[in-house]
């Protein structure tokens, strides 16, 4: 298992705080935790190049127990409800399509799937390293290690 801490943001603004789902407001879910767990799952190769040098390289999963990496999970809320509550950015990043000039009112989205909660979200990350051996230079400049007896 892992813990991890994240935060989703839309042009540097941070999402959580806004409710976009309408997080908190009435007949709406309670805002999410920015803390969730997840299983790590993955594997990697290390390889020796010469005597004291190698490289290695992984790739890993998490499997995580939240859907709001994105912060998109379920269904929109009413936006004027959401404006009146939360302001024009909660509006707007809930629904940006929802502001367009060619649309003379909010369009009707509200109780519509936004996300699907059923797939929790997942990450992925690889990593590349470059390892070094200092058993040579142990050997050369250091004492070994004697055992006392007693």
């Amino acid at each position: 298992m892992s813990v991890f801490k994240f935060n989703p943001k839309s042009g540097g603004v941070e999402l959580q705080p806004l409710g976009t789902e309408g997080q908190g407001l009435p007949g709406r879910p309670k805002p999410y935790s920015r803390v969730a767990l997840a299983i790590p799952i993955g594997g990697g190769i290390k390889i020796s190049i010469g005597q004291s040098v190698g490289i290695g390289i992984q790739v890993s999963a998490r499997r995580t127990f939240t859907d709001y990496l994105d912060d998109v999970s379920t269904t929109y809320p009413d936006l004027n409800q959401l404006r009146a509550s939360k302001g024009n950015d909660a509006a707007l990043f809930s629904d940006p399509g929802a502001f367009s000039d060619s649309i003379p009112d909010y369009p009707i989205y509200e109780g519509k799937e936004r996300g699907t909660p059923s797939d929790k979200d997942w990450y992925l990350f690889g990593t590349f390293t470059l390892w070094v051996r200092m058993t040579s230079f142990q050997r050369e400049h250091c004492k070994p290690f004697k055992r006392r007896r007693y």
